[in-house]
């Protein structure tokens, strides 16, 4: 059975990310390039059963970014010192989540929704319409909606993962209390996103639904004696 992403593809790089290409509508039903770049309807699960579809899969990229940056740097001035560190990762891709269209059940059974419905809402044409009202095989798209090209995005992003300031106290200050040095400092960790490339503005590390590390703070003072 398909069941992309795969992680071993010989000839690519390690995570490698497939996708079908998504061609619009027939009559309502949903059209992935098949053989010869033909639309096939998504209420068949042809490309998708026992392999057939692999070779309409297209290659959009890693899922593993193959470049890193760090940079870091400090300011001082009057006593005050500031250290900031980011980081960022570049050149590999994700996929954005999707609402569930198999969901949208008929009968008697009920509907259950997220969060991504407001993508369809809004008319998203990477992504299929709501199902015809007398559609009965929507159940099948999941098989191809959550690896259509057009909901895979850039990973590249540059989050703030460090920053510190410091204030040392004039030696005037503190000589007569027989002090040699009093350091005030505050740091926090993990501030998040500064830049990323997709367009949602998504932590690629931690998209919704995981648990992503919360931001810490941490007020202190430095007295040496």
């Amino acid at each position: 059975m398909l069941t992309p992403p795969y992680n071993f593809v010989q000839g690519q790089p390690v995570n490698p990310v497939y996708a079908y290409t998504y061609l619009g509508t027939i009559a309502g039903v949903p059209q992935v390039a098949g053989p010869n770049g033909v639309p096939t309807t998504m209420n068949s699960a042809t490309l998708y059963l026992n392999g057939i579809g692999t070779q309409f899969l297209t290659y959009e990229g890693t899922a593993t970014p193959p470049h890193t940056l760090g940079w870091s740097n400090s300011f001082r001035y009057n006593g005050f010192s500031l250290s900031v560190l980011f980081i960022g990762k570049f050149g590999g891709v994700y996929r954005d989540n999707t609402f569930n269209y198999a969901s949208a059940t008929v009968g008697s059974n009920k509907t259950v929704i997220n969060k991504y419905v407001a993508d369809v809402f809004a008319g998203d044409t990477d992504i299929p319409p709501f199902p015809n009202v007398n559609e009965t095989q929507q159940y099948l798209w999941d098989r191809y909606v959550p690896y259509l090209s057009g909901l895979v995005e850039s990973s590249s992003y540059v989050e703030c993962k460090e920053m510190r300031l410091d204030y040392t106290l004039p030696k005037s200050l503190i000589n007569k209390a027989k002090i040699r040095n009093v350091k005030i400092f505050a740091e926090a960790r993990d501030l998040g996103i500064i830049w990323a490339a997709n367009k949602h503005g998504y932590d690629p590390d931690w998209l919704p639904g995981t648990d992503r590390p919360l931001a810490t703070g941490t007020v202190g003072v430095n007295i040496s004696f």
